[in-house]
């Protein structure tokens, strides 16, 4: 049989000591840890059972934020508070590519003239159609798409055009060309 050597008491494992409840007035031993506020969730109160209970049915961690603060709290929690970005932002296909400075592989040449036009841009879209009707062509932007609009609605004004109904009608599609076209420039 082992000897077993018993240091002083000194050394001696300490005993944990047991918490009462927080709850003033309350002597029971406290097993249950809450949060004290939204903003300090790792600072605890120690509650025994039945003042864990009443404390948890009151407890609401959004109830001094805005709804907008809800709301990006959300949508932050979808992807664990990380930094996020759109699809198609960053070129992945560019990065398959050996870079080739002076184009010598003519590899990069066909993707380079692709993202100059935008992808909504196809010869049979709605989009593509107004620009056409408008006589613009793309880049665009929101001064010029005005300026343009202006002067068709000029010409094609049924008072201008003494009630002509062909002139009328050219006047709704460029009404709709024009909201269309607002929608993409933004």
């Amino acid at each position: 049989m082992k000897p077993t050597y018993k240091l002083h008491p000194f050394f001696d494992e300490p005993q944990p000591q047991k918490r009462i409840c927080d709850k003033e007035g309350c002597l029971e031993e406290a097993l249950y840890k809450a949060p004290q506020s939204p903003q300090q969730l790792d600072l605890y109160y120690w509650f025994c059972l039945k003042h864990i209970q009443v404390y948890n049915s009151q407890w609401n961690y959004y109830r001094d934020m805005a709804s907008e603060e809800i709301e990006h709290h959300y949508r932050s929690d979808v992807t664990w508070q990380r930094p996020t970005w759109r699809f198609g932002c960053n070129n992945y296909k560019n990065s398959f590519f050996i870079k080739d400075p002076y184009d010598l592989l003519e590899r990069n040449h066909k993707i380079s003239t692709r993202q100059n036009s935008p992808p909504w841009l196809a010869p049979n879209t709605e989009e593509a159609k107004a620009l056409k009707l408008m006589e613009l062509t793309w880049p665009l932007t929101k001064d010029l798409l005005k300026q343009k609009y202006i002067e068709l609605v000029k010409l094609h004004h049924p008072d201008v055009n003494k009630g002509c109904s062909a002139a009328e009608e050219k006047l709704k599609l460029v009404n709709r060309a024009y909201e269309v076209l607002k929608k993409v420039i933004r």
